[in-house]
């Protein structure tokens, strides 16, 4: 099934403070979850202020922002996210206890 990428971006604008998803969530709340990585990098283009909400789960590793290998993207996001009350790594890179944050656009 095709997406309409102001969906995605109406999404984004949806997640509440204090929250972060995932772009599988958003590809199954759109109805096509076979556009997982499509609908991550839509996202990430997201003119929404708080489009730092939208991060990553790496199969086998801990949920991670995009880009983890920009430091000032990280912090930033980092930043914004303890701002919430979103507990962060001290290596700032990833969330802590992800599950507790997490929104389902389809809830």
């Amino acid at each position: 099934m095709t997406y309409n990428k102001s969906e995605v971006h109406q999404i984004v604008k949806r997640i509440p403070k204090g929250k972060i998803t995932i772009p599988s969530l958003i590809a199954e709340a759109l109805g096509a979850p076979e556009s997982v990585r499509a609908v991550g990098q839509e996202a990430c283009k997201c003119e929404a202020p708080w489009v730092y909400r939208v991060i990553l789960k790496c199969p086998g590793k801990n949920w991670c922002f995009p880009h983890p290998d920009n430091k000032a993207d990280c912090e930033k996001r980092a930043t914004f996210l303890e701002e919430e009350g979103i507990e962060i790594s001290l290596d700032r890179k990833k969330i802590l206890d992800a599950e507790k944050y997490l929104w389902n656009p389809n809830s």
